[in-house]
């Protein structure tokens, strides 16, 4: 792998479960997946600077925040916005115009560097444009790190013309959090991380570990485990037995599709 590419072991390692919950609902608890998926997780969580945390404890802080106003327009980033955005308004009934924004990042060869693009045929700019005017908006997506995904949208808005503008996570950085509200910008994040990005904390979802497209490069899609220099770095007490076992749960999960496998936040968010 390019060292370009290498990253720091993080003080904090925020790993987002929705592998053993998917697992769970599909296979039963006494099946050898959810066995599998278990054991996995009791390795990951044994790192002494890893916190497990759930998308129920995620939604509950996001819940917490009234949030009265009701916006003109709600972009969803891709189903998992989407679906977070409709589970939010069913609690404050502030997103009654939703729109999923059918959108990816492509890694750029040897570096940290992204490219946002459509994933439909219409441009991010069209799907954006079907709105008509906005006076208010909220944008909404599952993390907030470095922001790329979230600037890249804001810069593609009228924001000479939106009077209020506000953002919606369920997990991310509070130093990102800042970047945003020096914007202008009102940032509601359900499980902040504080301190400074990758250095003292940092954040990964549980499923990526072994989804290919949680990294899309020019070459194919990748998992995170494709990245070997960045699982020694997470899990640099256990990283061989880690990696083993996402390899096993990958070959065990391997006739599911990339559909099936989005854990939608309604499901567990009741539960």
């Amino acid at each position: 792998m390019n060292a370009a590419l290498s990253i720091p072991t993080p003080k904090l390692l925020y790993v987002h479960d929705n592998l053993t919950p998917f697992v769970r609902e599909r296979y039963g608890e006494n099946s050898t997946e959810y066995d599998l998926s278990k054991r996995f997780l009791k390795y990951v969580q044994s790192q002494p600077h890893v916190k497990i945390g759930t998308i129920d404890e995620e939604l509950s802080g996001l819940i917490a925040q009234t949030c009265p106003l009701k916006f003109d327009v709600t972009f969803g980033f891709g189903y998992k916005g989407e679906e977070i955005a409709e589970l939010l308004h069913g609690r404050w009934g502030s997103f009654p115009n939703i729109i999923r924004l059918d959108i990816t990042r492509i890694e750029k060869e040897g570096s940290k560097e992204y490219v946002l693009v459509s994933k439909t045929d219409k441009s991010i700019e069209d799907q954006i444009a079907e709105t008509g005017d906005i006076r208010s908006c909220a944008l909404i997506d599952d993390v907030l790190y470095t922001g790329f995904t979230m600037k890249s949208i804001i810069e593609k808005l009228p924001m000479d013309k939106i009077e209020s503008c506000h953002l919606f996570f369920t997990r991310g950085l509070t130093e990102t959090k800042k970047e945003f509200e020096d914007m202008g910008c009102t940032v509601h994040i359900g499980m902040p991380l504080a301190g400074k990005i990758e250095v003292d904390a940092s954040t990964i979802s549980t499923m990526n570990l072994i989804t290919e497209g949680a990294i899309r490069t020019n070459d194919g899609d990748l998992t995170y485990c494709d990245r070997p220099q960045w699982m020694e770095a997470w899990f640099p007490n256990d990283t061989d037995i880690i990696m083993h076992l996402c390899q096993s749960i990958m070959h065990l999960l391997k006739s599911v599709s990339i559909e099936e496998r989005k854990v939608k936040p309604h499901v567990f968010a009741t539960k």
